[in-house]
This record gives C-alpha cells, sequence and structure tokens, in this order.
C-alpha cells in the first residue's frame, strides 16, 4: 500500500511538473515576443541616419526543479532563449539512487543518470550535449575527511563520442583540501592532417578535444 501510495503520488508530481513547464514555457515566449516586438520598433527618419545597432539576446530559466524521495533525487533544468537566432528550449534531466551503508559499511554508493537535450540539434554549435546521456558512480566515504568521487561517463546519443569523467576530494586537516579531476575524450571521428573539413562539424562536435585528455591535481589552503 506504501508503494502504492508513494507511485500515485510521483506520478501526480510528474503530471504537476508538465503543466508546470507549459505554463512557465508560454508566459516566458510571451514576454520575450513583447520585448522583441518593442525592441524592433524604429520610427522612420525623416533623413538617412548612421547608427550601430546590436542583437538583443533574452534568457529565461524557466524551470528549476528537485525533488528527493527516499533513496531517491530527482532534478529537472531547463532554460529558454530567444535572440540572435530562433527561439529555441534545453532541458536537462536526472535521477540518482542512493545505496547506503554499502555491505554494511559506512560507504554511500549513488547510481546517477541524466540525459541532455538541445532543440536546436545541429545547430547548437555552443554547447557539446544536444542529444547526450550520462551515467555515473557518487561514492560518499562519510568519514572524517569529507571524502568522495564522482566516476562518470558522458556519450553521444548518435555518435561514438564519448567522455570518461573522475573528480574525486578530500580534506587534509583543517586547512588544506586536495581535488583530482580528469577528463578523457574519445571515440570522435578524427580527420587527418589533410582534412580539416570536419574538425568542427556538427556530427562530429568533439573532434576538435582529440589529445586534450587531462589530470588535474589540486592543493587548496583554507583559512
Amino acid at each position: 500500500m506504501k508503494a502504492k501510495l508513494v507511485l500515485q503520488l510521483e506520478h501526480k508530481l510528474a503530471q504537476g511538473l508538465q503543466k508546470l513547464v507549459r505554463v512557465m514555457a508560454a508566459y516566458a515566449g510571451a514576454l520575450l515576443d513583447a520585448r522583441q516586438k518593442r525592441l524592433d520598433y524604429r520610427p522612420a527618419p525623416t533623413a538617412p541616419v548612421r547608427s550601430p545597432t546590436a542583437a538583443c539576446v533574452s534568457t529565461c530559466e524557466f524551470l528549476d526543479a528537485q525533488y528527493q524521495a527516499g533513496n531517491w533525487a530527482f532534478k529537472l533544468e531547463g532554460i529558454h532563449r530567444s535572440g540572435q537566432g530562433d527561439r529555441f528550449t534545453a532541458v536537462t534531466a536526472g535521477t540518482e539512487f542512493t545505496i547506503v551503508g554499502v555491505f554494511g559499511s559506512q560507504l554511500d554508493l549513488g547510481l546517477v543518470a541524466e540525459y541532455f537535450y538541445d532543440e536546436r540539434d545541429e545547430l547548437a554549435t555552443d554547447t557539446l550535449f544536444e542529444h547526450d546521456y550520462a551515467v555515473g558512480l557518487r561514492l560518499g566515504f562519510n568519514d572524517a575527511s569529507d571524502s568522495q568521487a564522482l566516476l562518470g561517463v558522458i556519450r553521444d546519443a548518435r555518435s561514438d563520442e564519448t567522455v570518461l569523467s573522475l573528480e574525486a576530494s578530500r580534506q587534509l586537516g583543517g586547512h588544506f583540501s586536495l581535488g583530482l579531476e580528469a577528463r578523457v575524450f574519445t571515440g570522435a571521428n578524427v580527420p587527418g592532417d589533410d582534412d580539416v573539413s570536419n574538425l568542427f562539424g556538427a556530427e562530429d562536435r568533439a573532434a576538435f578535444l582529440d589529445g586534450e585528455d587531462y589530470l588535474q591535481v589540486e592543493l587548496k589552503w583554507l583559512f
């Protein structure tokens, strides 16, 4: 009965979030249309006039929602933008399930899954994540040093482009912290030296990151 009640509540919450997204997206679109009409109005000059103009970019973040139910956590983020091109919407949705006390230890294990969507599709030249998904493992050691680590994989849903990611941190005493960050880029179709036409292509937008793998170790002094 409890499980059925939780499922019903989650279903109603999902319906409510969908309605909220539609209402706020419509409201944001109306505001942007009204603003654009005001910006587009130009009185007819009596004589030729030279004046610099700049395109207006309006960004409205219409959704940033989080919900937690037991060991489950859900998040939904979205932006709606117009100006310097067609209006578009981009959304990131994700969930995480935490296993507390793995095998009777003090270690917590989080299973993470996310999906990235950009309505511009291949025209989204300012992001690598237009149709991508991510899975990961989050480790919380629950010790006095606040040790934690996140291992993840981001993969393009339409190609073999893949990003491997590792982040870890630990406190060292009361005044220092140690951090580690690593990225590996793989799977992109890298052109030869005599053909760079696809280096920034829509299908292989991560090709320019070939050879940019890195490992970073950071020591911070806290005062």
